[in-house]
């Protein structure tokens, strides 16, 4: 999943209005840009000592295929273009690939040593961007994958489900540019990516409390931290704890250990007792306001 990023320097910025939305979203605006000129470009190779910054695109395997996705909306269809350009040792283009929709498939060429993608302003008056995916192919065949247009959760769900499939819930903290998901075996993944907020935290572990009920996937459920979710606050840390104490047949599996006693031990389970209690009211709130609109129609 890669995100827009902080660096503005990596996108078109002459008369461009560019805002950080509430979501983690980036609104962009510039609708007197020429048309072919790149909006946006992102890297898979910088070079740290001169650009202070690191690669934002994932590492690909030669000769292998690949899905790429634009997750945002936009004023018009026709308002951009997703493009790709391959290049082999010498910084050379071998290969660019002109998408005709948001998504499409791709093989890595067997020379590329790198590459960028592009959006390309056609004709827009406004971008709102949530993320581009890149997903292998092998990743395609075995897994559907679900994200959720208002919150930082990542369903994916297996293509083949067999008897007492097991799913797993993994909370990690997000990434300024790219955040990747490591899945290591066979079953259904829940990813829950986050920051220091609070409220997105909560309002991610709700929405996909619904989706687990929709999709009756309560057994077999594991609770795992994932890639440095140890260094958000501690208040964030003990998230997973709420979770566990709120869906039944679930289990933390990387227990953190505790050093902590007396006075700070019962602060920290009155912390997990509160998160537990506002993720419940709110899955009930929500429950009884879809009951109301469905009976009012």
């Amino acid at each position: 999943m890669i995100k827009w990023g902080i660096d503005f320097n990596d996108n078109y910025n002459y008369g461009a209005n560019i805002r950080l939305l509430e979501d983690d979203s980036v609104r962009f605006s510039s609708p007197f840009m020429p048309t072919g000129t790149p909006i946006k470009t992102w890297y898979s190779r910088t070079a740290f000592h001169s650009a202070r910054k690191s690669p934002m695109l994932p590492i690909l395997m030669n000769g292998k295929g690949y899905h790429i996705k634009v997750h945002a909306k936009f004023d018009t269809t026709n308002a951009v273009q997703l493009v790709i350009e391959f290049f082999n040792v010498n910084e050379e283009v071998i290969e660019k690939i002109y998408f005709k929709e948001l998504e499409g498939h791709f093989i890595f060429p067997n020379e590329a040593i790198s590459y960028n993608v592009q959006l390309v302003n056609k004709k827009h008056e406004f971008i709102i961007f949530n993320c581009l995916t890149i997903v292998s192919d092998s990743l395609e065949e075995r897994y559907e994958l679900q994200t959720d247009k208002n919150t930082e959760v990542i369903f994916l769900k297996v293509r083949h489900p067999y008897k007492g499939i097991k799913t797993k819930i993994v909370l990690q903290r997000k990434s300024k540019y790219m955040t990747s998901l490591v899945l290591k075996d066979y079953m259904n993944y829940y990813f829950l990516i986050g920051d220091q907020s609070e409220k997105t935290w909560l309002d991610g572990i709700v929405d996909m409390c619904d989706d687990l009920k929709e999709n009756h996937e309560l057994n077999s459920l594991s609770i795992e931290r994932g890639p440095r979710f140890n260094t958000l606050e501690d208040n964030i840390q003990l998230l997973p704890l709420a979770l566990e104490a709120i869906l039944p047949s679930s289990r933390l599996t990387n227990v953190r250990t505790s050093t902590t006693a007396g006075w700070t031990k019962l602060k920290e389970q009155a912390q997990v007792n509160k998160y537990a209690l506002s993720i419940l009211q709110h899955t009930v709130a929500r429950q009884e306001n879809l009951t109301l609109k469905k009976s009012r129609q």
